[in-house]
Order: C-alpha cells, then structure tokens, then sequence
C-alpha cells in the first residue's frame, strides 16, 4: 500500500528521467525551461532548490503553462508526471498563501510526511515523529490539508487523512507536552506497553532510554512544572516496574526519587498530587519490603493516607487509593502484630470495593486483596468465617476477571491460597485439590518471561507438598521440588523474593530427604536455607522466617541423622536469633518461640542439661499464652507444650508435669476437626502420654486409652503418609506393654505385625528405620521368650544388626542399638552355646560403654551393668572389672 501510494504521489525511489515534449515558444522559453529543470529532479530537495532559484514557478502564468503542457501530451505517463507536478506547485502555493509557510519550512514538512507514509510499522513511525517533531506542528496540518484537497485518486486521499487524524490524536494526547518531547514520551509509553503485552524486558530499557532522553535534556529543567511532575511519576513507574522484573535496588531507589520531586513540584490542589503520593507510597512499601526498614512503611502509610484525604469523594481513583493504603496497613499488621492496622487495612479494601462500579476492570483486584485481608485476619484469629469471606472474595475476583486478562493468573493463585488454607484447617481434600487446579491454572495462563510466574510456580510447589503430607504420593513430592526448584532458576538474582523461594525449596528437599534418606537432599536443603539467609537485609522482616527454616534443617534434619552437635548449637542459635527480631505482638512469634523451645528440649535429650528442658517448657508456655484460644495453630502449641511436660515428668519423676501434659494432649485433640491432617499427630503424642501415665500408676485404664489413642491416630492417617511408620512403630510399642502386662499372645502378634509393617513401609535410608527395626527386635525377642522358637530369636538378632548397620556412626542413639544387639547375642549364646556368639555380645557391650561416655552417659551406664552382670554369669573376674571402671566414668561424669 505504501509503495502504490508513494508512486502515486510522485514520491518514487527510482524517479523518470524521460523527458517529456514540451511547447516551444519565446514567451514561455524560461518557464519551460525552468520546468524541464523541475521535472528532471531526483529528490524533494533538489526539487525546492529549483523552486528557491525560480519563483517564477509559482506564478498563475506557470499553472497555465503546465495546463496546455498537459493538454498537448499523448503519452499518459508524461501526463501524470506533469500533473504532479503542477499539482505540488499548486501546494506550495496554496500553503505559503494560506498558512504563511516559508518554502524554507515547507520542504522539510513535506520530506517527513513523504517518510511518515513510507514507515511500514508503529515504531518506525514514531521514530520519525521524533526525527520530526515538526509533523505536530499546525503547519503540518495545513500542508496535509493542501494535499488532500489536491488529489484526485480518493484511496490517496483516505491514507492522507488517516495519517493526518493519527498525528492530531498524537497530538491531543500529548497536550501540553512540549513538541521537541512529544516523540520521545510516545517512545517511552510504546516500550511500556511492550513489555506488559509481551514480558518483554527490553520494553523497560527502551523505555527508561527514551524517559532519560527527556530528563536530560536541557529544556527539561525549564519546562511546565505539571509537565515536569508526569514525566517524573511515569518514568519512576518505570524504573519500578524493572525493579520487579530483577530486583536492582537502585532501580528502586531512582523510582522513589523521581516519585519524590513529583510530589514537591505539585501545589497542593492539583488533581494529579494524590496519585503521585499513592505511587510514592508504592515504592516506599517496596523498599520495606525488601529492607525492612519501617521508616520506609510508616512514611508509605503517611503517603497513602494523604493521597485518601486530598481525593474528593466521588473522584473514580478513590477506591485505588484506598487499596493501596489496605495494602500498607496491613503489611505494618505482619511487622507489628497490632490488630487496629489489620482491621483498619480490611475497612479500607473494603471501602474500595464498596466504591467501585459493578462493571469497572479494577474490581477484581480490590477483590483479591480483600481476600487477602480476610486471609490474614483468620490467620490471627482462626475465625473460619473469615476465611470463608476471604475464598468467596477470591473467588468473585476471578468470576469477574475476563478469561484473555493478565490479571487472571495473579487471582486464580490467590484462590489456591485460600482453598489450601482452608485444607489446613478442616482436612478437607476437596479444597487442596481445587487448590492445586488453581495454581496449575495461574502457571500454564502466564507467559514464559512474566515476572509473576515464578511466585505461581513457588505456591504450586507448596500445594503439592502438602498433597504429598497427606497422602504421601511421591509424584506430589517429586513435582513439588520441581516447581520450587523452576520457581528458584526464574527468579532474579537480586530479587527480594528470592529467599522466600529458596527457603521453600529447602523445605521440599528436607521432606525427600525424610522420605528417602538421600543426604544429599538434607544437604542441599539446609544450603538453599543458608543462602536465603545469607541474602536477605539485615532489617528485613522476612529474615526471622529464614533464620526459623534454617533452624528447622540444622536440629530435625542433619543433626538428627548425624548427631553432630555444632549442628544443634547452630540451630537453635537460628532459633534464638529469629525470636529476637520478632516484633513482640508478632502473630508469627508463638511459632517460633515452639521451634525454639524445641531445639531446647533436643539438646536436652542430648546432654542432659535440666536448664534447656526448662528453658524450652518455658518457650513453649509463652507460645500458648501469646495465642488467641480460636487460632488454628494453638493446637500444635499445646501438643508441644504437652511434650516438654512429658520430658520433664520423665526426668523428675514430678506427676504434676505428666497429668499436665496430657491435658494439653486433651485439649488439642478435643479442639481438632475431625478431618483436621494434624489430627493423627495429636493422637500419637496423646498416647505417648497415657503410656507413661500407665507406666507410672499402672492403671490400666491409661494403657487401653493410649492404645485406643495410637489406633485412631493410624486409622486417621492416609495410606502412604511418610508419618504412618512412626504411629505404627508407637501402637507396636503399646500392645508390647500390653502383651507384658496381660501376657495375651494376640498383643504380642499384634506387635510384631504392627512393627513389621512400620519397617516394610519405611524407604531403606530412611533416618527413623534403624529404630524401628530395633522396636521390632525387642518384639521378636519377646515371642522367643515365650515361646522358645529358635526363628523368632534369629530374626530378632537379624533386626538388631541391621539397625546398627544403618545407624549413623555419630548419632547419639547408636550405644542403644549396640546395647540390644549384645544382648540379643548373649540370649543366643545361653540358648546355643555358640561362643562366636559370645564374642560378639561382649563387643558390641563393650562399644555401647566406650561409645556412650562421649555422646549418651545413660546408655553408657545401661551397657557397663549389661556387660557387668553378664561378666558375673559366667565368672569372668577380669572383664567384671573392665565392665566396672566403664560403669564408674558413666555413673560420675
């Protein structure tokens, strides 16, 4: 089109070089010469150069010249050319007449409307805008006119309106921005919008280019104040827009500086100031987001609020302004715990929905946010109507969001948020079904180079762990990590959402470890922990969360599989370090106080030192007290609490700390919804109670109910939960007390199934198998007791082997181990005589005592009497002083 249009207008690359006949009079001899001249030009500027050099050409004498020239030719290609000529001469004429446009301005124009109508795209065309500025011009305008007037072909006519309208809307839309900056402020905003059409991150480059073009520029400084201010705000929505995209904090900072003169250079009624305060009030947010510098929220907060009081109260931003203030405040309620900015942060989201017409394309987000509110108050309060508000405001969010939007993904995974939330509270598979189906929506619906969708795929990954706790699916595992795993290589390097994504993984890979026993998940778990701690400000009010997970890796990971106890002091210095930087009013404060108190009371089981029991009973006690009695995460805290209280039962003798425990074992249980996937746990840790209560009053009232505990806990549990061989492993334990209080055979088979399935269950390098399998000695040896049968005996030993086998040499639980294998050898030399046997029991007693002095004195001083009393049996004066010596450094260290 743009080639027929050009040759139409004359504008051909390759111009005629024939010459036409021309008339041959003395009168006209210097017109036609002058003529000739013309016609045989190349380009428009020679063209001028011979209208500048004769003037005569412009003159009614030369249109009459070119008209009987016209009349005598027989050629119609000479026709048309003389035409058009005559036709661009009647132009200049008709311009200079009408607009007053000097010949010297007029070649120019018309050289950059010729290049106009030959760009073939949007972006060459505005590059030659802004090559040109003066096609804004009036001038411009009026040589379009002449055109078009002058034309006979009506689809020339039409493409010349067309690009005569475009450079008018241009120009209407950059009113009252200077004409010299017009091309490159439609430079800016066409990279914009590529980038929001297509993820495409040089749209934000050329963008900020052509935005620093303007700031640069030595107008610019002197321009319209009100000009100025736009310019400041749309390039600082730039530059924070390439902030999210890599996380360059100096992108940030330089949005927040344009944001800031913005608002110093606009008077205090201008209908623009709210909105540079509502966008300044953004940045600083972001900046606490990514420093935790509260100075920076507490000012976004002021931000927003003035931005709230300076629009009237019909004014259509209104309700985006009022969102955002929900977003500040409600962001201060995570730092500080204060309830009056959560429900100050709900009124104002939901004032904005309130506000905001049914049909209006900002809806949907004021819904989604909404949503988010509710979530979160739940969260605080565990009112489940709440959360119902919140998954109904998510999911009239998405209703309302058209299928084709960018904002659809964003709300379909908060739905998954909501839908999984509601999962934990009542256990209801549905809802993290539906949960995950909305995830996998928001993943496959964003292009591949979003900014957002490493964030989908992070929550994907946490819906399919969760999955994976409850049913125990491997597939669910194995996607999970992928997800977190994808979420982790698309995210920035310097983004402040990369810890959050790193620690998540880290949680992926302890949960493969535990299932599999690869160390080298363990491993690679607590170093994307360290990295994401490593990473974060020191301010940041995300690093307790990170410091909390990295804990959680140090004690129930590694060093529960090694025993190494630099690993232990590491965590629970995590721990501390990230109750300390947690706000007192803190919602997450009780969480992290139990993980505390439980790195406390590990240490204890490790060295014995009463002072970690108490400080970590302690902990657990603050836990409780701090959380309100409807929250859904008070009923762990009161099954923690009701450990620590067991343990210090069991280390001294104190009744009133095991009826205690059990009543916080009660409770939680009681305040459990039936579907609830914590509820095995609770039960388990109930019948741990009623065990010991049984063990210490012999009623045997508390041994039925802890089995009765133990039964409903593995009946409750899904078939492939990787928790299922611990409830086992536990009922295993309770018919074993049973079986020696009653003596009925049917318990001890019941054990010995139960413990065998408990093993079957359990992947080979899995950290807990070697207890099992040492639970399961214990009840074969026990058959062999009762009935003599040699087999029972040699699997009993077989299981004992391999638990030490499989221990890890460090682990403080291996002189245990040793110690019930040596007497498991000691029953088959009584029986056999066989002194290999022999032999074997005394030196894996013998490891048991060494062992034990360094890192369990208890199961030392077991093994020293074990050997002792064996050593007696058979008469053997030297080993019973051997024995003696191990059993003395045991008893006084």
């Amino acid at each position: 089109m743009f080639k027929r249009l050009l040759k139409k207008l004359g504008w051909v690359s390759d111009p005629t070089t024939k010459e036409s006949k021309l008339m041959n009079s003395d009168h006209s001899r210097p017109l036609l010469t002058a003529i000739k001249a013309l016609v045989n030009t190349n380009t428009g500027e020679e063209a001028m150069k011979i209208i500048q050099q004769h003037p005569e050409l412009l003159s009614e004498e030369a249109d009459k010249v070119f008209e009987a020239l016209i009349a005598q030719q027989k050629s119609d290609e000479a026709r048309a050319l003389l035409q058009f000529h005559r036709q661009a001469l009647q132009q200049v004429r008709q311009a200079e007449k009408n607009g007053g446009i000097p010949t010297d301005r007029l070649q120019p124009l018309l050289t950059a409307i010729k290049a106009l109508v030959n760009s073939k795209t949007d972006e060459e065309a505005t590059k030659i805008i802004q090559q040109h500025p003066e096609l804004l011009s009036e001038e411009a305008d009026k040589v379009f006119d002449a055109l078009i007037e002058q034309q006979t072909s009506k689809e020339v006519r039409s493409i010349l309106q067309s690009y005569r309208e475009g450079l008018q809307q241009f120009r209407q839309v950059n009113k009252g921005i200077p004409t010299h900056f017009q091309a490159d402020v439609a430079q800016a905003n066409s990279a914009k919008a590529r980038y929001l059409q297509h993820s495409d991150p040089t749209g934000l480059d050329d963008s900020i280019t052509a935005w620093e073009r303007i700031l640069q520029h030595p107008d610019f400084t002197t321009a319209d104040a009100d000009f100025r201010s736009r310019v400041l705000n749309d390039s600082a929505g730039t530059y924070s827009r390439r902030y999210g995209a890599r996380g360059e904090i100096s992108d940030l900072d330089r949005a927040l500086s344009g944001w800031q003169v913005a608002v110093s250079l606009t008077p205090i009624g201008s209908p623009g100031l709210p909105m540079y305060l509502s966008n300044l009030g953004n940045g600083l947010t972001d900046r606490y987001a990514r420093t935790g510098d509260l100075t920076d929220l507490q000012a976004g907060i002021a931000a927003y609020q003035r931005a709230v009081s300076l629009t009237p109260a019909g004014s259509p931003n209104l309700p985006t302004y009022l969102n955002n203030l929900g977003n500040g405040l409600t962001d201060r309620y995570a730092r500080t715990g204060d309830l009056t900015d959560l429900h100050a942060g709900l009124a104002a989201y939901q004032r904005a929905v309130q506000l905001t017409p049914a049909g209006s394309p900002g809806l949907p987000m004021y819904l989604n946010n909404l949503g988010g509110g509710f979530q979160q108050r739940y969260a605080c309060t565990g009112d489940l109507t709440d959360l119902h508000a919140g998954i109904a405001a998510y999911q009239r969010a998405v209703s309302l969001t058209p299928a084709g939007s960018p904002e659809l993904p964003r709300n379909l995974n908060s739905l998954g948020t909501g839908l999984t939330d509601r999962y934990a509270r009542t256990g209801d598979l549905t809802d993290l079904q539906a949960g995950i189906e909305k995830y996998q929506q928001a993943v496959s619906l964003t292009p591949e180079g979003a900014p957002n969708l490493p964030g989908y795929l992070n929550n994907l990954g946490g819906g399919f762990q969760h999955r994976y706790a409850c049913t125990g699916d491997l597939t669910d595992l194995q996607a999970g990590l992928e997800a977190c795993q994808r979420a982790v290589q698309l995210t920035p390097a310097g983004s402040s959402d990369l810890p959050s994504r790193l620690t998540n993984l880290g949680a992926g890979l302890q949960n493969r470890y535990a299932r599999t026993g690869d160390l080298t998940d363990l491993q690679a778990g607590i170093e994307a922990y360290q990295r994401a701690v490593q990473l974060t400000p020191a301010g940041s009010p995300d690093l307790p969360r990170y410091l909390n997970n990295l804990g959680i890796g140090l004690i129930e990971g590694r060093h529960a599989r090694t025993g190494d106890l630099t690993d232990l002091q590491a965590g629970i210095k995590a721990y501390q370090r990230a109750v300390q930087l947690t706000p007192a009013g803190s919602p997450d404060l009780p969480s992290r106080l139990t993980n505390l108190g439980t790195g406390f009371r590990v240490r204890y089981a490790r060295t014995g030192d009463l002072t970690d029991l108490q400080a970590g009973i302690a902990a657990f006690q603050q836990a409780v007290q701090l959380t309100p009695a409807s929250s859904p995460d008070l009923l762990s805290y009161l099954n923690n609490l009701g450990t620590g209280l067991g343990d210090r039962y069991a280390r001294t003798g104190d009744l009133t700390d095991l009826q205690a425990g059990i009543e916080n074992y009660q409770r939680a249980v009681s305040l459990t919804p039936a579907g609830s996937p914590d509820l095995p746990m609770y039960l388990n840790n109930l019948g741990f109670g009623l065990q010991d209560r049984y063990a210490r009053t012999g009623d045997l009232t508390d041994l039925q109910a802890g089995i009765e505990a133990y039964q409903r806990a593995v009946q409750l549990i899904p078939a492939g939960s990787p928790d299922l061989p611990s409830y086992l492993n536990n009922l295993s334990k309770g018919l074993g007390d049973r079986y020696a209080r009653t003596g009925d055979l049917t318990d001890l088979q019941a054990r010995i199934e139960t413990s065998q399935r408990a093993v079957q269950l359990t992947p080979t390098g899995a950290p807990e198998l070697p207890k099992f399998l040492n639970n399961l000695g214990f009840g074969l040896q026990d058959r062999y007791a009762r009935t003599g049968d040699l087999t029972d005996l040699q699997a009993g030993l077989a299981a004992f082997q391999r638990a030490v086998q499989l221990i890890p040499a460090g682990s403080p639980g291996l002189p245990t181990y040793l110690n019930n294998l040596g007497s498991g050898l000691r029953n088959r030399y009584a029986r056999t005589g066989d002194l290999t046997d022999l032999q074997a029991g005394l030196e894996n007693y013998q490891r048991a005592a060494q062992r034990g002095l360094e890192v369990n004195l208890e199961e030392s001083l077991t093994s020293a009497r074990n050997w002792l009393g064996w050593a007696f049996e058979r008469e053997a004066w030297e080993e019973v002083g051997q024995a003696y010596q191990f059993a003395y450094q045991a008893g006084t260290r």
